[in-house]
């Protein structure tokens, strides 16, 4: 009863006419657009909770902060002194 089910969902029969345009559509929409979403979201997140005042030190050019503190992202840019 369930190989049948297993076999249509991973191995659907379009008959003559091959894969539908939409669902390549579909998957366009999905992978080109929904998941780099994701991801930018989820690093946005990690940023934010790691270095919450990233951008703010960032802007004023306070990079004694970064240099000074343990961090995953490291400072291996050279900069003016």
């Amino acid at each position: 009863m369930i190989q049948p089910f297993l076999t249509a969902l991973f191995f659907p029969d379009y008959g003559p006419n091959g894969v539908p345009g939409d669902l390549y559509l579909l998957h366009l929409f999905f992978f080109a657009i929904v998941i780099p979403f994701h991801v930018i979201i989820f690093a946005a997140r990690n940023t934010q909770t790691v270095k919450p005042n990233g951008v703010k030190d960032w802007l004023k050019n306070e990079t004694k902060a970064v240099k000074n503190q343990e961090t995953p992202f490291p400072n291996n840019f050279p900069t003016a002194q």
